[in-house]
């Protein structure tokens, strides 16, 4: 537990200033609340498959989660080559 609490307390401030950097200044407010229900919906997810656990074999709950790691790498993978230009400053 406390693990989760220090790697959160070192995530979100990364999270919420990328956020706010991406987002054009007219809807930064905005774009931090996205950020906000992103993170509450995946606290959801995480409630419901800690909720499998008691219902399906180890080692299925167990490779359920690789898959969804698997799945995310290669998502947050796509998005980094086509978002790469996104966040470098603009020389003016």
């Amino acid at each position: 537990m406390l693990i989760n609490e220090v790697g959160f307390a070192l995530v979100a401030p990364v999270g919420l200033s990328l956020f706010s950097r991406a987002a054009p200044l007219r809807i930064q407010g905005l774009m931090l609340g996205v950020y906000y229900l992103a993170f509450f919906l995946s606290n959801v997810a995480v409630g419901r498959l800690g909720g499998l656990l008691e219902q399906m074999a180890a080692a299925d709950f167990w490779q359920l989660h690789v898959g969804i790691g698997a799945v995310a790498a290669v998502l947050v993978w796509l998005v980094a080559l086509r978002g790469r230009g996104l966040l470098v400053p603009q020389e003016t």
